[in-house]
């Protein structure tokens, strides 16, 4: 990977983005010169009919078998190869945050998700389930959906990002809490030969990715990747809630809050049989004295660790029956370095190990015309499932020490039942043995209407649950007392949604929904300093999400509003949850071989855990795409948080340091090249 430069100054990244954005210009004019007509990017052989048409995505992960979005069992977004590629997203979470009814919070380590008013930083993704291929990601200990750079493979990879909304459990079991959120890699196929990426920024960072693909005359479909990232985060951090504490270096972090992440990935098809193995190793240090531990000390850092190997089948026997197997193996390791304020010549070690496999057998059969009948099952067997927390020098005196291996199962059934030409139903039911020998029972239903070829209509019923995890039951650090007697907690959800094509290039999407959450597992306060993981009660929560699709000729845009209102059983409005999300992406073609991404988000104001206000904030990016530069060169050039705007995101309430909040990036900028070759 080539050094990176030190851009610590506004003006040097100013500078460098106009020098960058003139050098594409000047270099794609004198290409199309060159090229005459023919150069020209192959969606203008595009008639303006095929170029304004809205295509309805297919999805997988909604029903475990393909079908168009719009008739899926749940309200649905898809985020394609081509919008990662337009708005120069580098994680998974900063997809999701594009995403309505979505937003996303960071701790300077880990980013958790939101979904409709809900968000515990600290519940580490728990309650979304994060698939890779199908695929359960989440770990045993903490259920952590990883979506930052610790997320399993690099973006540049995904073919799609199904985000499907609402309780998932009739299919999933636990932990489909909220949604679920299936990544679909990207086939031999989709590269068509090999992809040389480089790439620089600001925090003094560099990517790289070398990847090669293709579909061989054989049918055999192959691909391999490796990919790197790094930042070493030159920047000061600055904590303000800090900046009068003498102990805690007066607020300030410099040179420590540095980020590496490197993954590879290969997969094999062949007909209907899929092989696939991911590797992908992070380590971030830790700028900001979360947990109390001390700044300016690149002392303070974890590491995570996953690896993946998935071998699926698929086959078809006459008279509409179709068999899908799958096994496959998952490590996930995560290891800390904490050095905390009281004795800081006492470094901790917080460790945990986990190792699975499972097995997975799906059957379907269409009985009678418009009658799908699905079966499965599902295993999984944690055979490692440890965690450590100790003061290097004294191995004997452990706060934290297990290793509790356990399996769970489930068993599902799902019928879609086509009514009429207008009229599908959908119904769903889940039988789970999960941690420790509790049993859950997860329904759904779903009524779609076609009432016209422009309008669907979506009633949906659903309810999940989320079994308690080993950090929630088994851990003592930081001052935590355990609780035996935790239980699963349940979420029961009703919702509306209604897709309506205003014309064939502009599309309106509304979702109203209410959902109830039954013993909530989080952080109670019990006195004398310490806490603990208790059924604490209820959570209602109500909501309105909008959305409003179009593609014209010269522009392909993504609005969305969302109004979310989520409340404890006492009325009181949740911690980190913002009552108005407002997004708007909008990718902008121009002069043939250019392609400028804007998105603007809007996160409104929030309450951190002791009940005081976190101010909302306005973002906006800009991402700006050449396609064929120069012969088979592409390239790329971001500018995120342009106006650099200060703003927070609420801590976790496990948080023992007091920290409220914790400031979050501003202006960055990055460029990147692509050769195809």
């Amino acid at each position: 990977m080539l050094p990176s430069p030190r851009l610590n100054s506004t003006t040097a990244r100013q500078r460098l983005l106009a020098c960058l954005m003139s050098a594409m210009l000047a270099l794609g004019h004198s290409e199309r010169v060159a090229a005459g007509a023919g150069g020209a990017d192959d969606m203008l052989d595009l008639s303006l009919e095929e170029l304004t048409q809205i295509e309805i995505p297919t999805v997988v992960g909604a029903s475990k078998y393909e079908q168009k979005a719009n008739v899926a069992p749940a309200s649905i977004t898809v985020i394609s190869a081509e919008e990662i590629r337009r708005f120069g997203w580098l994680t998974l979470a900063d997809v999701l945050r594009s995403v309505r009814g979505f937003y996303v919070s960071d701790n300077r380590n880990y980013s958790f998700l939101g979904v409709r008013g809900f968000s515990r930083p600290g519940d580490y993704n728990s309650r979304v389930l994060v698939l890779l291929d199908g695929n359960r990601i989440n770990d045993s200990i903490y259920g952590q959906g990883s979506i930052g750079g610790e997320f399993a493979m690099d973006v540049d990879l995904i073919d799609r990002v199904e985000i499907i909304r609402g309780p998932g459990s009739s299919l999933y079991g636990t932990g489909a809490f909220f949604g679920v959120v299936n990544v679909i890699p990207k086939r031999g196929k989709d590269l068509g030969g090999g992809e040389l990426v480089g790439g620089l920024g600001s925090r003094d960072s560099a990517l790289g990715r070398v990847s090669y693909g293709k579909k061989l005359a054989n049918d055999v479909d192959v691909l391999v990747s490796a990919s790197g990232y790094r930042s070493d985060n030159i920047d000061r951090y600055l904590q303000p809630q800090l900046a009068g504490d003498a102990t805690r270096n007066f607020g300030i972090s410099k040179d420590a809050d540095g980020e590496g992440w490197h993954s590879a990935y290969a997969s094999v098809q062949y007909q209907g049989l899929t092989l696939a193995a991911v590797t992908e190793s992070r380590r971030k240090e830790l700028p900001s004295g979360i947990y109390d531990t001390t700044l300016n000390d690149d002392r303070n850092f974890s590491l995570d660790e996953h690896k993946h190997v998935d071998a699926q089948y698929k086959h078809a026997f006459s008279g509409g029956a179709e068999l899908f197997t799958r096994l496959y193996f998952d490590q996930y390791d995560y290891r800390s370095d904490f050095v905390f304020v009281d004795d800081t010549s006492v470094v901790n070690k917080d460790i945990a190990e986990s190792n699975w496999w499972g097995a997975e057998a799906k059957w379907s059969k269409l009985l009678v015309k418009r009658h799908l009948l699905t079966l499965g099952a599902e295993y999984v067997d944690y055979t490692k499932s440890a965690r450590l927390n100790v003061n290097v020098g004294d191995p004997g005196n452990a706060f934290v020490d297990f290793n509790e291996p356990f399996s769970t199962w489930g068993a599902y059934v799902q019928d879609d039942w086509s009514l009429s030409d207008k009229v599908a139903l959908n119904l769903g039911v889940r039988y789970d043995r999960h941690y420790r020998g509790e049993t859950s029972t997860s329904p759904r239903a779903a009524v779609i209407w076609n009432p016209s070829a422009d309008t669907v209509l979506k009633l949906l019923y659903g309810t999940a649950f989320r079994s308690p995890n080993q950090y929630e039951l088994l851990d003592s650090s930081l001052g935590f007392v355990l609780n035996p007697d935790l239980k699963s907690e349940r979420i029961r959800t009703t919702e509306i949604v209604v897709e309506h094509n205003l014309r064939r290039n502009v599309r309106a999407i509304a979702s109203v929904y209410q959902y109830n959450i039954g013993d909530l597992v989080d952080v109670e306060d019990i006195g004398g300093g310490d806490v603990q993981f208790n059924n604490i009660g209820q959570v209602r929560a109500k909501g309105l999400d909008l959305e409003l699709q179009g593609k014209w000729q010269y522009l392909e845009a993504r609005a969305s509003y969302s109004y979310q209102l989520a409340e404890s059983g006492a009325g009181d409005t949740l911690s980190n949850a913002p009552k108005h999300l407002l997004k708007a992406n909008l990718a902008v073609p121009f002069r043939q071989k250019y392609s400028l991404g804007v998105e603007l988000l809007h996160v409104a104001d929030r309450n951190n855990h002791a009940g005081d206000k976190v101010s909302g904030y306005s973002l906006a990016n800009l991402n700006l795409v050449a396609r064929n530069l120069l012969h088979n060169l592409d390239a790329s050039i971001g500018v995120f948080n342009v106006f650099d705007k200060h703003y927070e995101d609420p801590t976790s309430k496990d948080d023992v340091s007091g920290l409220l909040s914790l400031p979050q990036d501003g202006r960055r900028v990055r460029a990147k090249l692509v050769y195809r070759f």
